[in-house]
């Protein structure tokens, strides 16, 4: 017993071919790394996205977010055919776990010198936390989906 894809997987899936979803891929990586520098190393950047909640520490959910996302475009297969996810390979979760923690180091080391940002060890957890979290919820989707085929 199949699933029926949805119209907007089988209109993706048609549109664009396996190469070319991993091209759009790699070119969000590189633009989400580029946004995610902006946003913790500008001066502006980041600041006050948040500020209306008034609640202490309220830039983690921003840190914790963008590693979200940054960590769910390493996995293109997610929006390409079940059958492409059966060949993962376990080392990717290794690489993004890697990035993201080295990218989140990189950062807090950055801001350090930067006289208008501070460096807070508290933002590198909320960093590794939001890769780790879209980790988990990919190996979910995968697990799901081989259950169902």
């Amino acid at each position: 017993f199949r699933r029926k894809k949805s119209f907007c997987q089988r209109l993706l899936i048609r549109s664009l071919s396996g190469s070319k979803v991993l091209r759009l891929f790699q070119s969000l990586k590189y633009i989400w790394v580029a946004l995610i520098l902006y946003l913790t190393l500008s001066q502006g950047g980041g600041s006050g996205w948040f500020e209306f909640l008034k609640y202490p520490g309220v830039d983690k959910i921003g840190h914790f977010g963008l590693f979200f996302v940054w960590a769910l475009l390493y996995f293109p297969e997610l929006v390409m055919p079940e059958t492409l996810l059966i060949n993962e390979k376990p080392l990717r979760f290794w690489i993004v776990a890697t990035n993201s923690l080295v990218l989140g180091i990189l950062i807090e080391i950055a801001q350090s010198f930067i006289p208008y940002r501070s460096s807070e060890w508290l933002d590198l957890l909320a960093d590794v936390l939001g890769s780790a979290t879209a980790l988990l919820a990919v190996n979910f989707v995968r697990r799901k989906k081989s259950n169902l085929n």
